[in-house]
């Protein structure tokens, strides 16, 4: 009994010695402990960037992954800021097999812990990660699909009754821009900024936003065009008319969208990608325009580097003047008016806070000495630019209560 159990312990033994002989010669790369790594590839890497990564198909940098073996069969990765809204998205018991050119390869599925269901595939080797992460998806929201801001127009009256002596008065708005405030300087500013500049200007670069059910918001969108005069085409056009041919459709990958708690909307800015979209358009476009705004992002990359973390909270909800209500009433009319837009995306005034500093330095980019002179000679001179921003900037900072944002359309 004694020697039955020896012999059948020494073929283990050798059955094991064989296995582990044949997987060695089988396999010369790297050690698994070599691949265990933090790997990156920020935009200030460089050539030393030590990370490839795929998102949805396309390239996206501005990342890290922590790559972790546990053996040389098992391994863990920690991806960092790149499934919307998460800073921290673990993957454990992935399956490493040994392939050429001196690497491991794995391949998986996975659902983060926010809910986000992802493919994901690549190979590793001592200094270079490569991942792809495919039909990425979030979890289902109402703001998936595509939403178009509600095209600035004059109000429509659609109809008018007599009742009880009365005229009733029912009168549809058709409104990009969405105020809501305590602060009468700011409510002042609404029908001259909101209604004159504001949406008419919107509505001349910005079509629609298709918000991607892999949490990518693309946007379709138009360059101003070289001939563009403020006073002409916004003040007295109210806006720019468009051809098809106009419009374009921003590249994925360079903000990512993720909502929480039904009405809080988190939008990410991918800024390493931005700043190098930005980079391409100047070197296919170089405009004056173009570099300063470039200028501007790079120069306040350390200030919204933070928004890349959790996003930049938003508020959405359902717009509440879709129906008629009574908006005023005299002892001969009583006013019925109601909002065109099944949503509405605005910033409180916490978040509108944090922008102040960009606007700041974004005003003297945007607000070129051509565009103040068109102001001036479209208002004789009455409307002091420097003057009301400046009175923007201090009513924002006095506001107890302040909503800005958008009336949205849900196209599909």
């Amino acid at each position: 009994m004694k020697k039955n159990y020896l012999r059948n312990l020494l073929w283990v033994v050798c059955l094991a010695g064989l296995f582990t002989a044949c997987d060695n010669n089988d396999y010369n790369g790297p050690k698994s402990t070599e691949v265990t790594a933090n790997y990156s590839n920020k935009l200030a890497d460089g050539d030393r960037a030590t990370l490839a990564l795929t998102y949805s198909g396309r390239e996206m940098i501005g990342k890290s992954i922590y790559f972790k073996t546990e053996n040389a069969q098992k391994a863990a990765m920690t991806l960092l800021n790149i499934l919307p809204h998460e800073s921290e998205t673990s993957i454990n018991n992935i399956n490493l097999i040994p392939a050429e050119d001196d690497k491991y390869a794995f391949s998986g599925n996975a659902t983060s812990d926010q809910g986000t269901t992802f493919k994901y595939d690549g190979t590793v080797t001592k200094g270079k990660l490569c991942v792809n992460l495919t039909e990425v998806k979030i979890p289902d929201t109402p703001m998936s699909g595509i939403l178009a801001p509600v095209k600035n127009s004059n109000n429509t009256l659609e109809k008018q009754d007599t009742i009880e002596n009365k005229i009733h008065r029912y009168q549809l708005y058709h409104q990009t821009f969405y105020m809501n405030t305590d602060n009468q300087d700011l409510g002042t500013l609404e029908l001259l900024v909101g209604n004159l500049v504001v949406g008419p200007m919107l509505n001349s670069i910005l079509k629609e936003m298709n918000f991607n059910v892999d949490g990518n918001i693309t946007a379709t969108y138009a360059a101003l065009p070289d001939t563009f005069n403020f006073q002409k085409d916004i003040l007295l056009g109210g806006g720019i008319v468009r051809n098809n041919d106009d419009w374009v459709t921003s590249p994925t990958n360079l903000a990512t969208y993720f909502v929480a708690n039904i009405t809080d909307l988190y939008v990410t800015p991918q800024i390493d990608m931005i700043i190098r979209q930005a980079q391409s358009d100047q070197a296919a476009n170089a405009s004056t325009t173009t570099k300063g705004l470039l200028d501007s992002v790079t120069d306040s990359y350390a200030q919204i580097k933070k928004w890349a973390t959790t996003g930049i909270r938003l508020n959405i909800k359902e717009n509440p003047k879709k129906e008629y209500y009574v908006a005023s009433e005299s002892s001969r009319y009583v006013t019925h008016r109601k909002y065109e837009g099944d949503y509405i995306l605005y910033l409180d005034k916490q978040e509108i806070e944090v922008f102040i500093p960009v606007i700041k330095m974004l005003v003297p980019i945007l607000l070129t000495p051509e565009i103040i002179e068109q102001i001036n000679q479209a208002t004789g001179g009455f409307l002091d630019v420097a003057t009301l921003l400046n009175t923007l900037i201090k009513s924002i900072e006095e506001a107890k209560t302040l909503e800005i944002g958008l009336y949205l359309n849900k196209m599909q």
